[in-house]
């Protein structure tokens, strides 16, 4: 796992789906501070916290551990 392209992700698909840091931080019922962090792949990233984004950002947790969106046969991240 690339913590720097998963955070990446993270941020690209948190904009695509129009929410802020605070939204997708209050929907993960994670902290903002935290969410930053991994946006900025600074991070060491728990499984259990990458599981409660796959819903507010539509992807599965195999595209967030490796970084990589799959929408429309396509490899996106």
């Amino acid at each position: 796992m690339n913590p720097v392209k998963t955070g990446a992700l993270i941020r690209e698909q948190r904009i695509e789906n129009h929410l802020t840091e605070q939204e997708l931080a209050e929907k993960a019922g994670i902290s903002v501070e935290l969410l930053e962090s991994y946006e900025q792949g600074t991070a060491l990233f728990r499984a259990s916290v990458l599981k409660r984004l796959t819903g507010p950002l539509g992807l599965s947790l195999v595209e967030l551990m490796y970084g990589n969106a799959h929408k429309n046969n396509q490899v996106v991240g």
